[in-house]
């Protein structure tokens, strides 16, 4: 078989010999709700399932040990304060004392096994991904002819279909079983239904606590879940007490539902079980009946709609690009000498085009948001419960959102902000008697708000009231690329009750300068003066606060003009409070202060690097001693040598210092060395991000990160190329977004702007200011025309001394 990626553009697809050797190098198909991760082995394949709210737990499990009362809290507080400064290990050990338990986790909901019984050894080819299409195909030699398995999720049916044909008659047993509770198994000659009940606890796989999953008889315990499976075939189809056998067959269609008890963020799990069933078994009754085409024509028209909105392209040498994914990134490493990207630039595409690929499969309208894992996880125990981490990594899944043209993917974390809001303003009253809501560093689909760690885990990250700060940052960046009125009336009650509570916490700490008296820099501890290698967590005004009090007051007043409350009292309160919040310092060595007293980290190689939080995904203007001294922080914790989300944050962090031959070195670190595959580096040839433990935020969070280096408008101004790596000298972006909603296309040859096409997305003609190269260019966009600007554009005038 001609093993070439025929009809298949290499920036838009994965290709592989031979079935996936761990789940983790699967190939993911989702719509939202349903994940689906193919392992493509055409004697026995499997399809692990997913459902985005196959949950452990409930929203009783947050408090099922007790809550820390309010008297408990003020005095842990107040004890803390007293100790900040003087004894920052006995602050520790106060805020430990705020630590409810943990969250929950996602859990794997079931596997669809397809085995073929042939007459002879069957031999795959390939197993292909083509993110254009949204499908997973299987193309393998058996009995001297051919089988080829086509799968896809679909969101407008809301159904996975497997579709496999033969050039002759085979024999096909299915089956379903699920690694949670079974609580039944109905198989006929038709289909399958499988129940499942999710545990009512599951615990962290870095807490040993036995038994790690919890299972309870009492109704509305936990998740309640049914998988509903349906064929059609030109065969012969029996059942026994577990499968289904097919036998003759050359054509055998499997089309799967999924449903569960789960109602909505925060709320119990008491949908009527009997209902979701009908429902589900409506679904795919309806879908069978509509047949695979249709059903087919209907997903990639649907999957279209988005996909294609914005794309990349760069010049490559086809040959190159074409074949074994794994194959192709391992010669690219070794042309470009270490640097994949510079041998094959398609690469960098394909990993952009990716990342949108599994927004679009993970996150829709309606679904629980993204979480650690995506939407695919086939672990009881997943690393961090596969939760919702606030301190950065589900932020990073929707960084490519906006940019991406992708906007409506971004409402299930506008969903998890508004049902935090309703839990988190319980917490903030109790454990802080502050007003508005508050969360902290991770949570769960109910709404999880307290510190977890039961009374046993650092403070460095359990102790960090102030998630709630940099998740309303994504309500104003949806309102800043253009999404309206009622996007910015929408935001204003939950960014009005962020920073309520941020007021209420803050406080004078310094005669004129307002702070937080007891704070964390994310999952980084310093190095106690004088106390013989000691280290804390607990000080005062560390550099991510700073810059998460300035960013969201002055968010409130940029939204309070938008939606007429600039008379609102926190308003004006905000104003009065602003210019009393100091700038982060910079170090006698020149780096970024990471905590207002001038403390030391024990570990230059930390990956979290919250001090940069304004840099990005902030967008203060830093002065030009704060940026050197960011570019000297950075390269004193770690430089470039991360993998994983770390990686990700630096591209940006890079792309935003403009410095692009930083970026093109982390870009190059993107694709791992073939000689080095036991280490973390980069992200697998899956490309799932290795960190060395599965993740999504680095492939999701790549397409808002590397996006920097082509557009920047977090300023004033939209800034054209602004860190291209030497890497990719030419190529073109398509339907980017940028501040203030405006729709970009971008050409470059040999590094240097050919064509720009700017378009307004608002009703009213305004300005806006462009530069490339350092030098501007204000141009009038009008509703429904493009603007077009070359190089020649930004020509300087000597005798105008401005720009033409």
């Amino acid at each position: 078989m001609n093993d070439t990626m025929v009809g298949i553009d290499p920036q838009h697809a994965f290709r592989f010999a031979g079935p996936a050797p761990r789940w983790i190098d699967g190939l993911p198909l989702g719509n939202g709700r349903i994940g689906m991760m193919c392992i493509g082995d055409s004697a026995s394949d499997r399809f692990i399932l997913n459902h985005d709210t196959a949950w452990s737990g409930s929203p009783a499990s947050e408090f099922a040990q007790g809550r820390v009362s309010r008297e408990q809290a003020a005095a842990a507080i107040a004890d803390a304060r007293g100790a900040v400064v003087s004894d920052p290990v006995g602050a520790d050990d106060a805020v430990r004392r705020l630590q409810e338990r943990y969250t929950q986790s996602f859990m794997p909901f079931a596997t669809l096994t397809i085995e073929t019984i042939s007459r002879s050894e069957s031999h795959l080819a390939t197993r292909t991904l083509d993110l254009r299409t949204a499908e997973h195909t299987l193309v393998a030699q058996i009995d001297g002819g051919e089988l080829r398995r086509s799968a896809f999720v679909s969101h407008p049916d809301e159904v996975a279909v497997v579709e496999t044909r033969t050039s002759s008659p085979q024999s096909f047993r299915i089956s379903l079983d699920s690694r949670m509770r079974v609580d039944s198994i109905d198989v006929d000659a038709t289909g399958i239904r499988l129940a499942v009940t999710m545990p009512v606890d599951s615990v962290p796989k870095h807490d040993p606590i036995d038994p790690p999953q919890r299972w309870d008889d009492s109704p509305e315990a936990s998740v309640r879940g049914i998988v509903v499976l349906a064929i059609r075939h030109d065969g012969v189809a029996s059942a026994d007490a577990d499968s289904l056998l097919v036998v003759d067959a050359t054509e055998l269609d499997v089309i799967l539902g999924e449903g569960t008890t789960f109602t909505s963020m925060g709320l119990e799990p008491d949908a009527p079980f009997a209902e979701v069933i009908a429902t589900t078994v409506a679904t795919v009754a309806t879908a069978k009946a509509k047949g695979v085409e249709r059903l087919r024509a209907d997903h990639r028209i649907d999957h279209a709609g988005l996909y294609e909105r914005a794309t990349m392209s760069f010049t490559h040498d086809a040959e190159l690009a074409v074949g074994d994914t794994q194959r192709r990134v391992e010669a690219a490493f070794r042309e470009g000498e270490g640097d994949a990207v510079r041998a094959d630039p398609a690469l960098a595409a394909l990993l952009w085009h990716y990342g949108r690929y599994l927004l679009i499969a993970s996150s829709r309208p309606g679904t629980l948001p993204s979480n650690l894992q995506g939407l695919w996880s086939d672990e009881a125990q997943p690393w961090w419960s596969s939760n919702f981490t606030t301190n950065i990594n589900v932020q990073m899944n929707y960084w490519g959102a906006e940019v991406a043209d992708l906007p409506e993917l971004h409402e299930p974390l506008f969903d998890l902000i508004t049902a935090l809001s309703i839990n988190g303003a319980e917490v903030a009253e109790r454990l802080y008697g502050a007003g508005g809501w508050t969360a902290h560093h991770n949570t769960d689909p109910w709404a999880f708000a307290s510190p977890v760690g039961m009374g046993t885990h650092s403070p460095k990250w359990a102790f960090w009231p102030m998630a709630g700060l940099w998740l309303i940052r994504h309500l104003m960046e949806h309102v800043r690329h253009g999404a309206g009125e009622e996007a910015a009336r929408r935001a204003w009650p939950l960014v009005h009750g962020a920073v309520t509570f941020a007021l209420d916490w803050s406080e004078e700490i310094e005669p004129g300068e307002h702070g937080t008296m007891l704070s964390t820099s994310p999952e980084v501890n310093y190095v106690v003066k004088g106390a013989d290698g000691a280290e804390a967590a607990v000080a005062r005004s560390a550099t991510m606060d700073l810059e998460l009090l300035l960013e969201s007051l002055t968010s409130l007043v940029e939204l309070a003009e938008q939606t007429g409350n600039e008379d609102d009292p926190l308003v004006i309160e905000a104003l009065r409070v602003l210019p009393l919040i100091p700038k982060p310092g910079v170090r006698a060595d020149g780096a970024t202060l990471e905590w207002r007293d001038g403390m030391a980290e024990p570990d230059p190689w930390q990956p979290h690097v919250s001090l940069h939080y304004g840099l990005f995904p902030g967008a203060r203007r830093l002065s030009e001693e704060e940026l050197a001294a960011a570019s000297r922080s950075l390269d004193l914790r770690g430089g470039d040598e991360f993998a994983g989300w770390p990686l990700v944050w630096r591209i940006a962090l890079r792309a935003r210092l403009k410095e692009a031959e930083r970026v093109r070195a982390l870009l190059a670190r993107a694709f791992p060395d073939p000689d080095r595959m036991n280490e973390p580096q980069g992200f697998s040839t899956s490309p799932f991000s290795a960190y060395p433990w599965f993740q999504m935020d680095a492939s999701l969070g790549f397409v808002g990160a590397f996006a920097e280096a082509l557009l920047q408008s977090h300023s004033d101004r939209i800034e054209l190329l602004p860190a291209l790596p030497s890497s990719l000298p030419d190529g073109e972006a398509i339907g980017l977004v940028v501040r203030p909603g405006v729709k970009v296309d971008l050409t470059w040859v040999a590094g240097r702007l050919e064509r720009a096409v700017l378009q307004t997305r608002h009703t009213d003609a305004h300005d806006v200011l462009v530069e490339y190269d350092a030098k501007t260019r204000l141009i009038t966009l009008e509703p429904g025309a493009a603007s077009v600007l070359g190089v020649e554009d930004f020509r300087y005038d000597d005798e105008r001394g401005d720009t033409l």
